[in-house]
């Protein structure tokens, strides 16, 4: 099985740090952005294979009992996902910051140190309040969700093979390699600013996982 997905999900934001919902309750506009599920780009692939050993099978169709219960049921699966970054929220202060740039990268390109341009998101400044007197801090033009994480690509294997210990009785051994290329799949970055650590990505997904299982069917 095989799938490709072309998509955009958008959505109003929920400003969790603001006193309400919403950075500006009288401008909901000002909110729409990207969802936190907009990946654009999705693949998935699942392959399940009988390996043609055995009795009954292309080769070592004669094996004896002993040859047979060591070459013959096995199967191997594989699944594979590869998908384009996860949208995420730059946030200064108590809202959102000004965007006087793109940013989505910075000079050179991504790296884990520096996966966006903070520069492009100063806060807003201080402007005079005409009405109340003194000065108010407006709210910030950045758009909600604007930037994209990394992307992922994984594959998960597995093998299993069934031994039959009486007509109504069998075993199943099952071997799966989550990850199994052990392959880094990187979080987030940081991004509150303004911050020293704004752009950095210090997280990332679980390394290869191993787990090997038996199952007695009666």
């Amino acid at each position: 099985l095989f799938n490709y997905t072309w998509a955009h999900a958008d959505g109003l934001a929920m400003c969790s740090l603001c006193d309400v919902n919403h950075q500006n309750i009288q401008d909901l506009n000002a909110d729409r952005g990207n969802s936190g599920t907009d990946y654009r780009h999705r693949f998935t692939g699942s392959l399940l294979y009988e390996l043609p050993f055995g009795h009954g099978k292309a080769y070592a169709s004669s094996a004896s009992g002993v040859e047979n219960a060591l070459v013959g049921g096995w199967q191997a699966g594989a699944i594979a996902i590869a998908q384009s970054g996860e949208a995420y929220n730059v946030t200064g202060g108590a809202g959102r910051p000004n965007r006087i740039c793109n940013g989505n990268a910075p000079a050179g390109g991504h790296t884990l140190a520096h996966w966006f341009d903070p520069a492009c998101f100063p806060l807003p400044a201080a402007v005079p309040d005409e009405v109340n007197g003194g000065t108010y801090i407006p709210y910030g033009d950045s758009g909600f969700n604007p930037l994209y994480g990394p992307g992922l690509v994984n594959f998960d294997l597995s093998a299993f093979k069934k031994f039959r210990i009486t007509e109504g009785t069998r075993l199943e051994f099952r071997s799966e390699f989550f990850n199994a290329f052990n392959k880094a799949h990187f979080g987030l970055p940081l991004s509150g600013v303004p911050s020293a650590n704004a752009g950095r990505i210090t997280s990332a997904g679980p390394a290869r996982q191993i787990q090997l299982s038996l199952k007695l069917f009666f």
